[in-house]
């Protein structure tokens, strides 16, 4: 597993199972997927009506699961290209083309390996005479398929009814470590569940900004992303396990609850509308006491809206040409104005 960065520590201590709901006090941290920005300042802050434009976004990779080619979706709203010359609609849908990786190493560094940038439209002008200022909005919608791969080091002893403590503790809260990522597991609780056995209570949390939705709502993940606009209600907050491992090998395990077992062997669960979700899973100890490394990893696709705003500002006198070249009569407006919100 790459970067662990995201820590979650709690210190309850359960002497006889884990009953109770309390959650861990999660501490600030980036929970980011594929962030989209606008490149190279292509976006002034201001134009004026018939300035030409050469608009380009883009978006990196800043967490750490890589995003295959295909996996991106990027949707332009709020801009009538009908209003534009030099722009279709076409120009407004974007598909990753290439493999987007995620963060790496570099000396002391970290860096961001995944990135692409895409140009919308190759340069177009708002050519409509206007006598106020016009607000532009573009609302960026990215849909792309990410995940989490979460850590705790767990307990197992040969008998869960003596106790074990002499080796490590089973009835508690373990401190669990996330990669980066939108979504992060807030809280493992192992406790006994038998005599032979110990049981997992595990919660997902949703911190990132966007929205969770079902990857595989649709026949195959790049079909599902291009049509994240018009999923169903029933299909947001679907998150699938990928896989539980003990010190690299897959577990013997059950689920008790919150886990749906679909006939094509994927295992899935849901987040609530406040964008928590639960499930548990039991496993059968061995003859020996040891602490294990169990490794969850998760699936999902993520959703999210970026605005970017700039002002056309209205000249007196000028009624723009879109037969012109489109030469700026602007002095060079720099910088955008950009801000993120939830889908």
């Amino acid at each position: 597993m790459k970067k662990l960065h995201v820590f979650v520590i709690i210190l309850i201590v359960f002497l006889s199972g884990c009953t109770a709901d309390e959650s861990a006090e999660t501490p600030t941290a980036n929970y980011v997927g594929l962030v989209t920005s606008v490149y190279a300042d292509s976006l002034p802050s201001t134009l004026y009506e018939g300035d030409q434009l050469f608009l380009q976004l883009q978006v990196e990779n800043q967490g750490d699961y890589d995003v295959e080619s295909g996996n991106y979706w990027m949707n332009i709203k709020g801009i009538n290209p009908d209003a534009f010359k030099g722009l279709v609609e076409d120009d407004l849908t974007k598909t990753s083309g290439t493999k987007l990786f995620s963060l790496g190493d570099f000396g002391n560094d970290t860096i961001v390996r995944g990135q692409e940038v895409f140009t919308i439209g190759n340069t177009f002008m708002y050519c409509n005479d206007i006598d106020n200022d016009l607000s532009l909005n573009l609302h960026a919608k990215s849909c792309y398929d990410y995940g989490t791969t979460s850590e705790i080091s767990a307990c197992f002893i040969k008998s869960t009814a003596t106790g074990g403590d002499e080796v490590c503790l089973v009835s508690e809260f373990k401190p669990v470590t996330n990669s980066i990522a939108p979504l992060a597991i807030t809280e493992i609780a192992e406790s006994v569940a038998g005599s032979s056995a110990v049981r997992f209570r595990v919660k997902v949390e949703n911190l990132g900004k966007g929205t969770v939705f079902d990857k595989y709502a649709e026949t195959d993940i790049p079909t599902t992303l291009s049509k994240c606009d018009t999923l169903r209600r029933d299909q947001e907050n679907v998150v699938y396990i990928e896989s539980i491992t003990l010190d690299g090998n897959p577990m013997n395990l059950d689920y008790e609850g919150g886990v749906e077992q679909l006939d094509n062997g994927r295992d899935r669960f849901r987040l609530d509308s406040t964008g928590a979700g639960r499930f548990s899973f039991t496993t059968i100890t061995t003859g020996l006491d040891f602490v294990g490394n169990v490794e969850i990893k998760l699936s999902y696709g993520y959703s999210e809206t970026d605005i970017f705003r700039t002002t056309i500002q209205a000249l007196s006198d000028f009624q723009p040409s879109c037969s012109s070249s489109g030469t700026s009569t602007n002095g060079g407006g720099s910088g955008n104005s950009g801000s993120s919100e939830t889908i």
